[in-house]
């Protein structure tokens, strides 16, 4: 406007058409070249402008008596303007899918791995009509040690190593057949769904067993993932479910496939089925729970005395505490049953607590009968990772006013006391303080040397699994006699669980052992009974 109030027209309209129909090109030119990358509202876009500013300088062309007046020339514009509105109506749209496409890919796909991801699994594979009315096999791969990973490597490194195992196990399955495929937002198709970080799944069907597609894997699951100069090699578990997803739906295939998963960590085979006796078992358990949560606030356990004899005297000076539940539907709870599941759910420490102070109340009120004896109460090992069960306990003794040295602390589950320090730091403070500290079923399940060197134990408890066919068992006499040896060279007290004959008693006295317990002497008993019995 400003140029043409003090250039004379002839001057300025053909470079100013010029420049128009550069423009137009040059939009053209930018949309065409958007496009190879895919993104196609925005070369839409700039098609729309290419049009107008084609449109416009045709107008400005015949305005200026530069093109003749006829026809085209006199709807142009009209025609270039429709046109773009169309461009950018489309553009507009396409805009709309691609966020809306973008967005979903987000939601349905891990961003680390690329593969579908549990929102998939949960909100959008029952939609998808390719899964099959058949039998479909669900295949659970559950991993395990991500957590020490990251702790060694960090959590975006240990993250990268599942990714990069969910891509392996996915690039696997392409040459199977019998694999369902998942469609994602984006239009490329996954063969795994990465659910997170421990749980891999694929879906498989028209095979009457996933087990030779699941051997194809082994190789895959078994090759080394190499991190920061560390080579690592992921341990996993498998579990399968299988069934008709006309009455069933795939979150409950994915429920049994859990269970499997479970069972197969203590199985040697390669993967396991879901079986029904797995979802009664966990049920159980899950109801165990909760009551075992309700008799603790309801202080519905209780506890009986086991005896410990000088084997050399047959004289009673100790007693092994043991923990009883009586269940008003259940009945009688074994120890072995919600004990183990005390410690995996989180319980344990407060289990600990109630019976310290029922225990520590009881012996409060008898101080004068078990004057010169001591008494065992099993804690687990776990306890001792809390970070101030020792200056508790401590406290709890003062409290009922139990001089320490009264108490002996058997230590149960010692596989997690070897890489702790703070088990280590409570259990010195608990052994400075006067408590004696024994290791429970010493020789089975995890024991090891390293914990007599790391806890210092006053005792150890040779378990009963050695001394069950002592006399019959030429391998177990000679574990024995070297535990016992072991412990006289040390310095050790040994106690010798389960003793049921006098051979057996025979056996162990003439090899030094120091005291034992079993049905041979005394069945567990109520504390007014061992009371008397003292």
């Amino acid at each position: 406007m400003l140029v043409s109030l003090v250039v004379p027209e002839y001057a300025y309209a053909t470079p100013f058409s010029v420049l128009q129909g550069a423009v137009s090109i040059c939009c053209l030119y930018l949309g065409f070249k958007i496009l190879r990358t895919g993104f196609s509202p925005a070369t839409l876009f700039l098609v729309a402008w290419s049009f107008f500013i084609a449109g416009a300088a045709i107008g400005g062309m015949v305005f200026r008596n530069q093109l003749p007046f006829n026809t085209f020339t006199e709807h142009a514009l009209l025609i270039s303007t429709v046109i773009e509105l169309l461009c950018f109506s489309f553009s507009l749209t396409r805009r709309t899918q691609y966020l809306e496409t973008e967005k979903n890919q987000k939601l349905l796909t891990s961003p680390v791995s690329g593969l579908a991801n549990r929102n998939f699994f949960i909100n959008h594979l029952h939609r998808q009509h390719a899964l099959p009315n058949d039998t479909v096999h669900l295949v659970l791969i559950q991993l395990s040690g991500i957590t020490e990973l990251s702790e060694a490597v960090g959590p975006e490194s240990a993250e990268k190593a599942s990714a990069t195992l969910a891509q392996r196990i996915n690039q696997a399955l392409e040459s199977e057949p019998h694999i369902i495929r998942h469609r994602l937002p984006n239009l490329c198709h996954a063969n795994v769904i990465d659910m997170d970080q421990e749980n891999l799944v694929f879906l498989c069907y028209q095979v009457g067993s996933p087990g030779a597609i699941i051997e194809h894997l082994e190789p895959v699951l078994n090759q080394t993932i190499h991190l920061k100069q560390l080579e690592f090699q992921q341990l996993f578990s498998i579990g399968v479910a299988s069934g008709d997803l006309n009455t069933m739906d795939v979150t409950t295939l994915y429920q049994h496939a859990q269970l499997a998963a479970r069972a197969n960590w203590h199985s040697t085979h390669l993967w396991s089925p879901y079986q029904q006796d797995l979802q009664s078992h966990q049920h159980r358990q899950l109801m165990l729970v909760a009551e075992m949560s309700k008799a603790i606030r309801n202080h519905d356990f209780h506890f009986e005395i086991q005896p410990k004899v000088v084997l050399s005297t047959g004289q009673i000076t100790s007693g092994e505490v043991l923990l009883r539940w009586n269940h008003a539907t259940l009945g009688k709870v074994s120890p072995a049953d919600f004990i183990p599941l005390a410690e995996h759910v989180g319980l344990i420490y407060q289990l600990t607590q109630l019976i310290l102070h029922q225990v520590l109340s009881w012996m409060q009120q008898h101080a004068n009968q078990l004057h010169g004896t001591t008494l065992a109460i099993n804690i687990s090992a776990r306890d001792l990772l809390q970070q101030n069960f020792a200056t508790g306990v401590i406290e709890l003794c003062k409290g009922y006013g139990i001089s320490p040295s009264s108490i002996v602390l058997e230590i149960t589950e010692t596989s997690v006391v070897s890489d702790s320090g703070l088990a280590v730091d409570n259990a010195a403070l608990l052994r400075s303080a006067g408590f004696s500290l024994s290791i429970d079923d010493f020789g089975a399940g995890y024991s090891s040397m390293q914990n007599i060197h790391r806890l210092r134990p006053d005792e150890i408890k040779i378990d009963r699994l050695f001394v069950s066919d002592l006399d019959s068992n030429p391998t177990n006499q000679t574990l024995c006699r070297s535990l016992i040896q072991l412990s006289l060279d040390l310095h050790i007290h040994t106690t010798a669980e389960g003793i049921e004959t006098e051979e057996q008693l025979k056996l162990l006295s003439s090899w030094g052992c120091h005291s034992g317990q079993g049905y041979f002497f005394h069945r567990p008993m109520s504390p007014e009974e061992y009371l008397s019995l003292l």
